[in-house]
């Protein structure tokens, strides 16, 4: 089963992708649903960032099955960090399918971001 959030012109919805149709659902695949009797198809909705999570901070001392995932990956051997090393991810760095990605050019000190 494959979930979307979509719009086609007014409010979002969560749907459900079947072949090259969209169903509208009530609820959300987080909690129960049911299907509407509202479908559209794939190529006329436009589709939307699939979540809109909060800012969450990681912290990567604490995730050693993923380094050491990622160093197999690469046919490495894993380094675990010392110490923890805190990031974010911002619901900013989310778009929608189709959206282009807009690096900002703005520079601090002598980094770029």
């Amino acid at each position: 089963m494959k979930w979307c959030r979509f719009s086609t012109g007014g409010p979002i919805s969560f749907g459900i992708i079947e072949d090259d149709m969209v169903t509208e659902v009530e609820g959300s695949p987080f909690e129960s649903y049911k299907k509407t009797s509202n479908s559209h198809k794939l190529n006329a909705v436009k589709l939307e960032v699939p979540v809109i999570p909060p800012t969450f901070y990681a912290a990567g001392i604490n995730y050693p099955e993923h380094v050491t995932w990622a160093a197999q990956m690469r046919g490495e051997e894993p380094v675990l960090p010392q110490q923890a090393d805190v990031g974010y991810r911002a619901i900013n760095a989310l778009v929608p399918d189709g959206h282009d990605i807009i690096v900002s050019q703005r520079r601090y000190g002598n980094a770029s971001v």
